[in-house]
């Protein structure tokens, strides 16, 4: 995935704060793309945090928060 691709979704937060098809992919794709290329998992969390906060109510977003944790090897 290119990095049009994760700007694309971030000016897509930008509009629609409260959009879960917009945060789901982004938390999702960041994460996958760290466990190839080191990284991207730190914004992955951030990401996670973010729609925490954006979306309370929405659960499967306080689980990804949980499941998305910082990377502790190096291959």
């Amino acid at each position: 995935m290119s990095d049009k691709y994760f700007i694309t979704l971030k000016q897509g937060i930008q509009m629609q704060p409260s959009d879960p098809r917009l945060h789901f992919p982004l938390i999702i794709d960041l994460r996958i793309i760290d466990l190839r290329i080191s990284g991207r998992n730190q914004e992955a969390i951030i990401s996670a945090e973010n729609a925490c906060q954006l979306l309370a109510d929405d659960y499967t977003f306080q689980i990804l928060k949980y499941l998305t944790v910082p990377t502790i090897y190096d291959d």
